[in-house]
């Protein structure tokens, strides 16, 4: 499925199906060429797949709607701050346990750690690391 967002789209409009150009066409990756072709008179297609696909230009108003924002509300803040992967090592961060067990940087600044995911163990001992970095 697929959600076209614009002002030039209907409110609350669904559509399940395109009309053509084939009886099996469908809403797809290859409707965008397909609608280019159709809305700029192009003389063809660019390949049989956006020649079958539907294309989105019959879900079109004539002209944008006017109800809709110029502008989105500035974001909430987060619930929680943001913590560092690095802040105190084995300090579990949204169901992730980070162990920087491994102080020495490599020649390029890199430290090793462990990441666990802790999200479906019953303890915090028992996890098993999502990424290991050791140096070679």
């Amino acid at each position: 499925s697929a959600w076209l967002i614009s002002p030039w789209v209907g409110e609350g409009a669904v559509f399940q199906e395109p009309r053509g150009p084939q009886p099996t066409s469908q809403f797809e990756l290859s409707s965008i060429p397909a609608t280019v072709k159709n809305l700029f008179n192009l003389s063809t297609f660019l390949t049989n797949r956006d020649r079958w696909a539907g294309s989105i230009d019959e879900l079109l108003l004539e002209a944008p709607r006017t109800d809709t924002p110029l502008h989105l509300p500035d974001a909430p803040e987060p619930a929680r701050p943001w913590l560092s992967v690095r802040a105190n090592g084995g300090q579990r961060i949204f169901g992730l346990t980070y162990d920087d067990d491994d102080e020495d940087e490599d020649d390029n600044g890199n430290e090793g750690g462990v990441i666990h995911d802790n999200s479906h163990s019953t303890s915090n001992n028992a996890s098993a690391p999502l990424r290991s970095h050791r140096r070679s």
